[in-house]
């Protein structure tokens, strides 16, 4: 036999130390992808001012994220406009 017994030494659920869902609902998890794309995208706006320098953030990029044109005024506003902090819903 290779390798641990795994009824016996392997760690399940919650227990394992990779275990990624922990107290995520899809909500939270939604709500931090929108996060990441809207820093991604003020990332971009932010090269494309030569605000920033050394290098890029690097690693995959946001679900939703794509290279806009920034010097297209129609693009330039639509990157401000998902950058917006959006309104809370009251329940």
């Amino acid at each position: 036999m290779h390798g641990a017994h795994k009824s016996r030494n392997v760690l399940q659920g919650a227990n394992h130390p990779q275990y990624r869902k922990a107290g995520q609902t899809r909500r939270e998890r939604h709500e931090r992808s929108e996060k990441s794309l809207q820093f991604a995208l003020l990332e971009q706006l932010g090269w494309y001012l030569d605000m920033f320098t050394g290098t890029k953030t690097r690693g995959r990029k946001p679900s939703g994220y794509r290279t806009m044109d920034l010097s297209d005024p129609n693009e330039l506003s639509e990157i401000v406009l998902k950058t917006l902090p959006k309104p809370k819903s009251k329940m």
